[in-house]
């Protein structure tokens, strides 16, 4: 596989700015809120856990303290059966079966139980019967405690009080399910005053609803009696009216069922209805008969005969026409004829007869009809006149028997309900009383306890999720991976978690290259320093190098790879430096001739990092005026003590930094630089502060964009890569800086790392 030279500058930028893998759309970048939105579990827990158990822990003396300070609690319970009566004596029916009125009687009995003024009744009667009970001597710890902290009273009369005002607090009245029984509970400080507030309610609500019952009969008895009294006058009155009538109107009639013109009346009118059927019939029949020719008379009246003489006629008509085919004239045929005209006469005759006894029948019903039409009239008309008298006897007689009715239905209920009175029956009974409870049932230590220590939790899981909300910082490589949408290229752990001490690299004189001799002493106290990458020495760290190098020099889809990468970052102090100079060192083992180009015309670090005086180099270089191709190889670099890397310092202040970043002179040195070394690894400055790096990433074929974790926050990556972006600069990944792993990630990384305690023989 061939390197890459200076010809291929521009084919390779062409290449890699269609390469997916180190160019990201700009649909896929994810905005600083949204990556924020994502939370790393694992890491969380392991900055919380203290906060966690020290809130967890204050949450249980928390709860230890609410059950120390807080006043037991008994609570008692009583049954009442409340059964079911007739409540209304006037009822023909019997009791109560309807379920839902039993229902609603129990809803009644419930709200009248904890009415206000009946429990202040309760009260009145346990202050003026009880004995305030003594103060309760529990020889459990908290019981101990609350004595020696005062936090009990220890007086009769206020512990009275206290249970008493509780009790009503607390009181409470519910059914059971499918039965007719209330539950009556409440809760106290003190547990005989639960239970005596309990069945001095059952009781006393016992006694009431006895005492209204017994004025509700003797209310119904009174009530009863006056009604009878009532009804027993309107009764005598309404049988004194019925007789005076009788006698006075003289009709023995009256007192029978029905009267004798009612009789005639009702026969009349039975006969006139036949007759007029009769004479409807006989009147249709006699227009039937006069409007009809008389030939059609006996098709019409089968009865009367005519049709036999017809018939008779016919069949000698057709006799006689038969012989006169046969013979012309002839005494048959005469005695024919002599037959036929006889048959006719007779027909005629009897027609005749029939329609004078059809008018005949027809007049009689006639007369019939009016004759009983008169006598109805008139029998009608004598039934009239005693209308009035026969009305007035009925209403009299119907008042009577009603008013008797109603005497004795209520006489009879009456005498039922001065029985039921003499003994009043009493539906509510205590089936269960209550009895003092022997425990608290609250504060319970364990749940108040419990309870602290989740609300504990739960404030620290609130803190945490708010911090990491706030914390717009990048934390761990699952920020970093879905912040921007870049390839990450490797990972670097603190140096902290490594369990070696750093070991760094030997500092020695400069090669013969160098300029100047300015003291070293104070360069080593710098903070980017470059790592022994021997596998004695830091090897968790120095694989880490080693695997961010061969995410950036492997190929991607046919792209060469790059020459001339800038290193840099969104802000200082993020370690671009250390990246820089340690990815140098890292590539410098595989063979190649490694430059490190301190750009940072500003804070050059560089030659702090390998030990080396910044009296002369990038500055200087761009000064001259000399041509670049006449200077010598080891101008551009200056010789470490690690094989094959080398290291070109920024040299002295620069007094016009945009100039040298724009001028011909920095481009053909680059140009120059290439020919010179395999690769060359650009140390520039921070981003967001000054231009110089993205002036800087036109001259280099990709960028690495250096977040140092927990340091760097996300809007200034964002924006950083944003810049580099509208630049055209070709970014090739990120790299996290200073990551704190777990101890488990620390662990799996270390095990084939370490490799003093593998037994390799």
């Amino acid at each position: 596989m061939r390197e890459p030279n200076s010809s291929d500058y521009n084919d390779y930028r062409r290449a890699t700015a269609l390469t997916p893998y180190v160019q990201a759309s700009s649909e896929t970048i994810i905005e600083a809120p949204a990556a924020g939105a994502s939370l790393d579990i694992p890491s969380i827990l392991r900055r919380y856990w203290l906060l966690a158990g020290a809130l967890i822990l204050v949450g249980m003396a928390a709860g230890l303290g609410s059950v120390i300070l807080s006043t037991p609690v008994y609570k008692a319970r009583a049954l009442v059966e409340v059964q079911r009566v007739n409540g209304n004596v006037l009822r023909t029916e019997g009791g109560n079966s309807n379920p839902e009125d039993g229902q609603v009687e129990l809803q009644t009995q419930i709200h009248m139980m904890g009415s206000g003024a009946f429990l202040r009744q309760v009260m009145d009667r346990m202050q003026l019967e009880n004995t305030p009970p003594a103060p309760l001597m529990r020889d459990d710890i908290f019981s101990r405690l609350r004595r020696r902290l005062g936090a009990a009273s220890q007086e009769p009369a206020a512990i009275l009080k206290q249970g008493l005002n509780s009790a009503v607090n607390s009181f409470d009245v519910r059914p059971v399910n499918g039965t007719r029984i209330l539950e009556i509970s409440c809760d106290s400080t003190h547990p005989e005053v639960a239970a005596n507030f309990v069945n001095t309610v059952a009781n006393e609500y016992i006694h009431q609803n006895m005492q209204s019952r017994m004025k509700a009969a003797q209310s119904t008895n009174e009530m009863l009696s006056q009604k009878l009294e009532e009804t027993k006058a309107k009764m005598l009155d309404a049988d004194s009216k019925l007789q005076d009538f009788v006698r006075a109107s003289g009709n023995l009639f009256v007192q029978q069922e029905n009267t004798l013109a009612d009789t005639k009346v009702r026969d009349l009118q039975a006969q006139l209805s036949s007759v007029q059927a009769e004479r409807i019939r006989r009147q249709g029949l006699y227009e039937l008969v006069h409007k009809t020719p008389r030939e059609a008379l006996p098709e019409i009246l089968p009865e009367s005969g005519l049709h036999t003489y017809q018939t008779q006629i016919a069949d000698l008509k057709r006799q006689r026409a038969a012989l006169a085919v046969v013979v012309i004239g002839g005494p048959k045929i005469q005695n024919l004829d002599v037959q036929i005209q006889e048959l006719q006469a007779t027909l005629q005759r009897e027609t005749d007869a029939t329609i004078k006894r059809i008018d005949s029948d027809y007049d009689t019903i006639r007369a019939t009809e009016k004759h009983l039409s008169d006598a109805y009239a008139s029998a009608a008309g004598q039934v009239g006149g005693q209308a009035g008298k026969a009305a007035q006897y009925s209403a009299l007689k119907r008042e009577s028997e009603s008013l008797r009715s109603i005497y004795n239905s209520m006489l009879l209920q009456a005498n039922e309900a001065f029985i039921n009175g003499s003994v009043v029956p009493n539906n509510i009974s205590l089936v269960d009383p209550a009895i003092p409870p022997d425990v608290p049932y609250k504060p319970k230590p364990a749940v108040n306890l419990g309870f602290g220590a989740i609300v504990g939790l739960f404030i620290c899981c609130g803190i945490a999720v708010f911090r990491e909300k706030m914390d717009q910082r990048v934390n761990s490589p699952y920020h970093a991976r879905q912040l921007l949408n870049l390839p990450q290229l490797g990972v670097i752990p603190s140096a902290d978690e490594d369990r070696k001490p750093w070991r760094f690299l030997p500092v020695g004189k400069s090669t013969p290259g160098d300029r100047g001799t300015e003291d070293l002493a104070g360069d080593q106290e710098g903070s980017d320093k470059v790592l022994d990458l021997s596998p004695t020495a830091r090897p968790l760290l120095a694989e880490s190098f080693r695997v961010t190098l061969a995410s950036l020099m492997r190929e991607t889809m046919g792209a060469l790879r790059p020459k001339v990468i800038l290193v840099t970052s969104a802000g200082p102090e993020e370690g671009k430096t250390t990246i820089a100079s340690n990815l140098g060192m890292a590539l410098a083992e595989t063979g190649r001739k490694v430059l490190v180009l301190d750009a940072d015309f500003r804070r050059p670090k560089a030659h702090k990092v390998f030990g080396i005086r910044n009296t002369w180099g990038l500055v200087d270089l761009l000064a001259e005026s000399k041509p670049v191709d006449d200077y010598a190889a080891d101008v551009f670099g200056i010789r470490t003590t690690i094989p094959h890397l080398f290291v070109l310092p920024n040299g002295k202040r620069s007094e016009n930094i945009a100039k040298a970043l724009y001028s011909v002179r920095l481009r053909q040195l680059m140009q120059r630089m290439r020919n010179e070394f395999d690769t060359i690894l650009i140390d520039a400055p921070p981003l967001l502060n000054v231009a110089d790096a993205r002036v800087m990433s036109e001259m280099a074929d990709g960028v690495v964009l250096v977040i140092r974790s927990g340091v760097t926050d996300r809007a200034s990556a964002v924006e950083a890569y944003d810049q580099l972006r509208a630049d055209g600069a070709i970014v090739l990944g990120t790299v996290l800086n200073d990551w704190k792993p777990s101890k488990a990630q620390l662990k799996k990384h270390q095990y084939y790392t370490t490799f003093d305690s593998y037994d390799r023989t």
